[in-house]
Parts: structure tokens; C-alpha cells; sequence
């Protein structure tokens, strides 16, 4: 079965809308601190980074909800994370969003999205 995956990012801890101007163009995007959000980031050998990670479990709810969604998802954490925690922080890592069971129309066509570049560089933006 498929499911169709709907993320708030504006759960996690001390993340926020932001607006950026480039060169050529201002952007709206979404900013969440890797740092406060246990975000494993990867690097090629250059240490540049290459991708972003956020770890979460999903589970089945007792009932669909409101919307049809069926599973709900929230952020998992490393054990040692998890061991340096208090109750209370514990109980406030977020519900980030929910799965429902998507179908899927038509199986024959695909489409390659563009790939996203990410640089560190503030003052080198692709806009």
C-alpha cells in the first residue's frame, strides 16, 4: 500500500519562516536549527554537505482521523539522545505530521525532479 506523507515543519523546536534575499531574487523557506532538532547531516569528501536527515517512526491510529489520515507520525531519537533527556522533554518532542493511503493513478509515467543544491555560502546564493 502507498501512503501520502504530510510533514509540518514548523513543529520542530524553534524553526520559523524566514525570507532570504539573493542576488537576483528574494525567497520565503523554512529554517530549522540542526542543532535543536537532533538533524544528522551527512558531507561528501569535502566536507560540503550533501544531505539532511531527520529520523521519525510512524504507527497506525485506532481510528482514521478528521482529514482520513490513519498513521501519525512523530520524530525518533538516538538512545543516547533519548538517555540525556528529562520526562518533560521527552513528552514535548513533537508530532510532525501523518501518513494517509495514497493511490496511485497511473504507474507507467515518471517524472525526475530537479535536484536542490545546498550551499553554505550566504553570500553565494543560487538567486
Amino acid at each position: 500500500m502507498n501512503y501520502s506523507i504530510k510533514l509540518n515543519l514548523l513543529k520542530f523546536k524553534n524553526s520559523c519562516v524566514v525570507t532570504v534575499k539573493g542576488a537576483t531574487a528574494t525567497k520565503r523557506g523554512v529554517f530549522i536549527p540542526i542543532e535543536d532538532n537532533n538533524i544528522f547531516i551527512s558531507a561528501d569528501d569535502n566536507l560540503k554537505a550533501k544531505g539532511a536527515y531527520i529520523d521519525s517512526t510512524a504507527w497506525e491510529n485506532q481510528s482514521p482521523g478528521k482529514y482520513g489520515d490513519t498513521h501519525s507520525i512523530r520524530q525518533s531519537l538516538d538512545k543516547e539522545v533519548r538517555e540525556r533527556m528529562t520526562e518533560d522533554d521527552l513528552k514535548a518532542v513533537p508530532y510532525i505530521g501523518n501518513m494517509k493511503p495514497y493511490e496511485v493513478q497511473n504507474t507507467s509515467s515518471s517524472v525526475n525532479a530537479p535536484t536542490a543544491q545546498v550551499d553554505e555560502n550566504l553570500d553565494d546564493l543560487p538567486f
